[in-house]
């Protein structure tokens, strides 16, 4: 039987049970990058533990722009909207990785989509 993230303590989120199991049907089907929503530092080490039983090293990056540009992007986006309360909740939260470890975040608040992946994931791709 193959493991999945299913197995793991259900004291987890779903959102992340769901993420590693993606993680894993993604990196089986040969890509490189998995891309995932909404993630905190506590969880870091809870998936470098979980996918190394995998020969899995994760190389996290964080995207965390200025609070104003996450304000507007949420508001403008197509879909549902998180509303200022969650994204300033989420944004002191996303500080936490700056205060850390700064080598994994990446201020994205003058960058389009595309402009973000050609400057920071374009290696992780090949």
């Amino acid at each position: 039987m193959m493991k999945t993230a299913t197995t793991i303590k259900r004291d987890e989120y779903i959102c992340h049970t769901e993420t590693i199991n993606t993680m894993l049907i993604t990196l089986g089907l040969g890509y490189n990058v998995v891309v995932g929503y909404v993630f905190n530092i506590k969880d870091t080490e809870k998936y470098k533990n979980y996918l190394s039983e995998f020969n899995i090293n994760p190389v996290f990056r964080v995207l965390v722009p200025n609070r104003d540009i996450c304000i507007t992007r949420d508001k403008e986006r197509s879909c549902w909207t998180a509303g200022v309360e969650f994204v300033d909740k989420w944004y002191l939260e996303q500080e936490l990785y700056i205060d850390i470890n700064i080598n994994i975040c990446i201020d994205n608040s003058l960058e389009t989509v595309e402009e973000t992946v050609k400057r920071h994931f374009v290696d992780f791709l090949y």
